[in-house]
């Protein structure tokens, strides 16, 4: 931690239905391994299905949605992962849970017709492009310690 300020915690919302063990998980490293060096906190989803792929484990569908809604009420910021044209729906219940907790609800891709749809809109903070726009964003809003240099 830097300096005696809390971090703040980041979660990281997105797609993983459908996608490859690395296409859910490249961003999320890059993301964390970023938001690691300027003093965030990282909740990632996927750490917790790896875990269930690992040990074989078969957990419901409502132990899915209970530990990501726990890992949302625990952050200070929700990032989200918008770059796929079909809709993940799972992504969609995390950006509106976060926006109902009070959370800004940051989110990068470039799936406009997901981005544009009001459920959506509505209940974003900020809409980026990219991973970057969208980290640099978070740094230097949310910072708890006070390192606001960006990228």
């Amino acid at each position: 931690m830097k300096g005696d300020k809390p971090m703040a915690t980041v979660y990281l919302a997105g797609k993983m239905t459908g996608l490859s063990l690395e296409e859910m998980s490249g961003w999320r490293k890059r993301a964390a391994g970023l938001l690691h060096d300027h003093g965030f906190n990282t909740l990632n989803p996927f750490e917790v299905f790896k875990i269930e792929i690992a040990h074989k484990l078969q957990t419901s569908t409502r132990e899915i949605v209970d530990s990501n809604k726990y890992q949302i009420r625990h952050s200070d910021v929700v990032l989200v992962e918008l770059d796929h044209a079909d809709i993940s729906i799972g992504t969609i219940g995390e950006i509106v849970y976060a926006k109902e907790q009070g959370k800004p609800v940051i989110c990068w891709g470039k799936a406009e017709k997901v981005i544009n749809h009001p459920w959506v809109w509505e209940h974003i903070t900020a809409a980026y492009n990219n991973l970057e726009e969208a980290l640099v964003c978070i740094i230097d809003k949310y910072n708890k310690s006070g390192d606001k240099n960006g990228l």
